[in-house]
């Protein structure tokens, strides 16, 4: 892909060409739409309306905002190698005291009330502590009980989870 370095080099060789249009025929050929776009960005060139111009339009309006006088490549390249050296020293850091804030989890959690055969088994905080429970006692699985809190039917015994007849419900506040 072309960039500013390129360019700069054919409109040297352009120079002798006083008209704009010619200049703009002829660099038509040698660039593409996408690399004159990231010449654009490259150069910090501000033309409005950039990605709605045609390749001729795009060719006009770069060339109309380079300045008038050239930078050669050698130049830019001792300044770009400049500022490398700028960002290499390193600066002296101030120490900044930042604040660990501890996360506060203001969920909803709503406590879950664990019944087999109508009597209360067990109270817990969460929805996943329930989870948890209910896959350790090996109970039911993470959609078994959902499926009981929604629907507020029991749990079926299955191949997996032999023992069934547990309902899970939100107690009430």
């Amino acid at each position: 892909m072309k960039n500013f370095k390129d360019l700069e080099k054919e409109l040297s060789g352009l120079q002798n060409l006083k008209d704009v249009q010619d200049k703009v025929e002829i660099l038509s050929v040698i660039f593409t739409v996408k690399e004159l776009r990231s010449i654009i960005k490259e150069c910090g060139l501000e033309i409005k309306g950039a990605w709605k111009m045609t390749k001729n339009e795009l060719l006009v309006n770069i060339i109309n905002e380079l300045p008038e006088e050239e930078v050669t490549t050698e130049e830019v390249e001792e300044v770009e190698v400049k500022e490398v050296e700028v960002e290499e020293k390193p600066e002296v850091e101030e120490v900044k005291t930042t604040e660990s804030k501890s996360k506060t989890r203001k969920g909803n959690k709503k406590i879950i009330e664990v019944y087999k055969d109508g009597e209360l088994v067990n109270t817990l905080d969460s929805l996943t502590e329930t989870f948890k429970w209910a896959k350790e006692n090996k109970i039911a699985n993470a959609g078994l009980v959902r499926n009981s809190l929604k629907t507020g039917q029991e749990t079926v015994a299955g191949s997996k989870y032999k023992e069934g007849g547990y309902l899970f419900k939100y107690a009430l506040k």
